[in-house]
């Protein structure tokens, strides 16, 4: 498996574990914070996916 391919599967893991966490905490819908972090969380993987497609763009 590549480097490449190993961070891919990283992130994705990341991003499935920590939705899931979120999703489980955030059942108790009393507090806003859950889905805020989730949010940020979500914006941030797809900040450095698109950055990342960018630079690979670039490379061709």
């Amino acid at each position: 498996m590549s480097r490449e391919q190993r961070a891919n599967f990283a992130v994705a893991f990341v991003a499935l574990f920590g939705t899931v966490f979120m999703v489980v905490w955030s059942f108790d819908l009393k507090n806003p914070l859950p889905v805020i972090i989730e949010l940020v969380f979500v914006a941030t993987v797809v900040f450095f996916a698109r950055r990342a497609r960018a630079a690979r763009s670039r490379e061709k």
